[in-house]
């Protein structure tokens, strides 16, 4: 197995002013966010009997995002980096009968942050 990817996203929120009455109210201006994101990468296996194992990278890219900067007192700010790789173990297996499942491992790397993940999947037909 050999499944190629390209993709690429765009997103925009765009938020009205507003204001809050009563006792704790407040205000809140207007804005407008936007993320483009390119990604580039695939997957690689190889069918054993019922077993299909892979390995995967994705490379990630945000040509357009906000800088957000929330400060000390709400715990720090999200990543401002541009830049990720995505990376993925895992296997698909069908089991016979309709029925069909799979479990990956992956993490996410970037300059300022990190994640890790496990996902599992089963799928039955009727």
């Amino acid at each position: 197995m050999i499944n190629p990817y390209i993709g690429y996203l765009y997103v925009t929120q765009k938020d009205e002013s507003y204001r809050e009455t009563g006792v704790g109210g407040g205000a809140g201006g207007g804005q407008k966010i936007s993320v483009a994101q390119g990604q580039l990468g695939g997957k690689v296996g190889y069918a054993i009997d019922q077993f299909t194992p892979y390995v995967g990278a994705r490379w990630e890219h945000n040509f357009v995002q906000p800088n957000l900067n929330f400060g000390a007192l709400a715990g720090g700010s999200p990543s401002n980096s541009r830049d990720a790789g995505y990376f993925q173990v895992g296997f698909n297996a069908d089991l016979g009968d309709g029925v069909q499942g799979g479990l990956e491992g992956n993490t996410r790397q970037s300059k300022d942050f990190e994640s890790y993940g496990v996902r599992g999947n089963i799928r039955v037909a009727f």
